[in-house]
């Protein structure tokens, strides 16, 4: 298994408290880490808030909040 996700309310908050708590960024590339706004291509098109976190034993987290269905254009 790569990591484990989680749906959470609050993606920054989350992910917040995980560093405070010890956990550490999981960077790739030029990203940091930091939470992002992902759209996701489908049938509807999905808007998502994401971050991914390292936890103390070297699991890999996914923090989401699905946004709902975003118009098309």
């Amino acid at each position: 298994m790569h990591h484990i996700a989680i749906a959470v309310d609050d993606v920054d908050e989350a992910y917040a408290r995980c560093l405070a708590a010890g956990g550490e960024p999981v960077a790739e590339g030029e990203w940091r880490g930091d939470p992002v706004t992902v759209h996701i291509k489908g049938d509807p098109h999905l808007e998502v808030r994401d971050a991914f976190v390292r936890g103390p034993s070297g699991e890999i987290v996914e923090l989401y909040a699905p946004r709902g269905p975003i118009p098309v254009r």
